[in-house]
């Protein structure tokens, strides 16, 4: 029993002298760039943010800038100029944008030394939505902790020769004189769609159901929606391939976040010499009731 217990010490010695402390050297960050301009096509006016990135052990607020020259010109001709507003703290565009489809868009991002960032995106063709019908099923959802109706919806997807992306997600619209439009959380238990950050809609691409007729199923909230003050919308959307990338990377970032057990995500980003999106989308706004 003794020389058990001497065996034991032993064994418990050798691991601690074992131990070792390793130093990790992190190296110095240099700010970057960062731009973020996914354009709202439900006011027609677009913001652009414009800051510098922060490293890893940072823990100030990221730098605004306010003094960059911000463009956005279609297929090589300028469209529109963009103003810095301190209340949003961000650039807004002096006159609607109006994206129509094909066209080549380059959004222009100067800083004050004269580094010039350009980001280009094609606008898709708009989604092609068929049928369309409502469930006031009012069930409750385990996962979001909210009652839902749902909404059915058939897809009509073209045979384009490349792989598409749709977003999709509900909206209440206020019948009140400003008629704002509100998203509302969406969730599907459909495989092929994916959540955005915050639920508040859902992604996925063309590649199980290239060129065919889909019908989806989508459940949304209904605790905000009170038919005497709100219309509720379906709004079905065709993204550029970065803004699905970068839609997609945050979700799984913002999922792997606090789980030591995750794989580490990248977030995508599309802007040359920095961080950040630029993506466009053509959407159909459908209402429902």
């Amino acid at each position: 029993m003794v020389n058990k217990y001497y065996f034991f010490i032993a064994i418990l010695i050798t691991f601690t002298a074992c131990e070792t402390v390793v130093e990790i050297d992190i190296p110095v960050h240099e700010p970057a760039i960062v731009i973020h301009c996914t354009p709202n096509d439900e006011t027609l006016r677009s913001d652009v943010y414009v800051g510098k990135s922060l490293g890893i052990l940072d823990n100030g607020n990221p730098e605004q800038i306010s003094d960059a020259e911000v463009t956005v010109w279609r297929d090589g001709v300028f469209a529109s100029n963009f103003i810095y507003g301190e209340a949003r703290k961000s650039y807004i565009s002096e006159a609607p944008l109006v994206f129509s489809a094909f066209g080549k868009y380059e959004l222009r991002v100067r800083e004050t030394d004269g580094t010039e960032h350009v980001v280009e995106q094609y606008l898709p063709t708009p989604p092609l939505v068929g049928e369309v019908e409502y469930d006031a099923v009012d069930l409750y959802d385990l996962f979001s902790g909210t009652d839902y109706d749902i909404i059915d919806f058939v897809l009509e997807d073209e045979d384009t020769g490349e792989e598409e992306y749709y977003f999709v997600h509900g909206y209440i619209r206020n019948k009140s004189p400003d008629r704002e439009f509100y998203p509302i959380w969406t969730f599907s238990e459909n495989p092929v769609m994916e959540r955005t950050p915050e639920s508040v809609g859902l992604i996925f691409s063309d590649a199980s159901f290239n060129g065919n007729a889909v019908r989806f199923s989508i459940k949304v909230e209904n605790y905000y929606y009170e038919p005497e003050f709100h219309d509720l919308y379906l709004k079905v959307s065709k993204m550029t391939a970065d803004r699905y990338l970068y839609l997609r990377s945050m979700s799984r970032y913002l999922d792997a976040l606090d789980n030591p057990f995750a794989e580490p995500v990248t977030i995508y980003s599309n802007i040359p010499g920095g961080y950040g999106i630029f993506g466009l989308e053509n959407r159909e706004m459908i209402f429902i009731k």
